[in-house]
């Protein structure tokens, strides 16, 4: 498996799934959990609902994985 970056680009989101913690999508992006949280107006991290739609910065940089 490998893992490559795709620059987010204004309008787009990560969508949480089963296992997701704000703190690893935050990981992935290169952000802090309380920066990614306030800008998606989370007011309680530990309660991500799975399929919820996050939106990301523009020039974030999100790691994808490829098989």
């Amino acid at each position: 498996m490998r893992s490559t970056a795709v620059r987010a680009s204004s309008g787009s989101g990560y969508r949480v799934r089963p296992g997701d913690t704000l703190a690893g999508i935050a990981a992935r992006l290169g952000t802090s959990p309380s920066a990614l949280a306030a800008r998606n107006g989370i007011r309680h991290p530990n309660r991500l609902r799975i399929g919820l739609l996050l939106r990301i910065p523009a020039g974030l940089t999100q790691r994808t994985s490829t098989t």
